[in-house]
């Protein structure tokens, strides 16, 4: 007996996604709180940076949030003169923007995420 056919290949798919630096979509019954401990930062400056929630106990599901300010580098940025310039730490800002390569250095023009005054751990939510 002979072989069956070979299928046609299917037609190769890219998708590219563009993301948002900065912003996370709110799951359903999550709270300024429980978004705060999700994603390690103190809820009061989560709730400074997002000045249209109105109540910090209540969240529209698939909104989306704000966790910072976005930085775009400049010309001689270090990530060492950046978290200083925002009171931070260069390790706060490896963990929010994990396509930063630290042996590689900062690249004029590339968006950082920033939680700025967050030098100190976050306060207990």
């Amino acid at each position: 007996q002979s072989p069956a056919p070979a299928a046609p290949a299917a037609p190769a798919l890219c998708v590219l996604f563009a993301v948002q630096r900065c912003v996370y979509c709110v799951p359903r019954g999550a709270t300024l709180v429980s978004m705060a401990r999700r994603l390690r930062v103190g809820w009061h400056g989560l709730y400074n940076a997002n000045p249209a929630v109105r109540n910090p106990s209540v969240l529209l599901q698939q909104s989306a949030i704000t966790l910072g300010p976005v930085y775009v580098v400049q010309d001689k940025d270090t990530l060492l003169s950046v978290a200083a310039m925002a009171r931070t730490t260069v390790k706060g800002i490896l963990e929010r923007n994990r396509d930063v390569d630290a042996a590689g250095g900062l690249r004029p023009g590339q968006e950082l995420c920033l939680l700025v005054c967050s030098d100190s751990q976050p306060a207990a939510a």
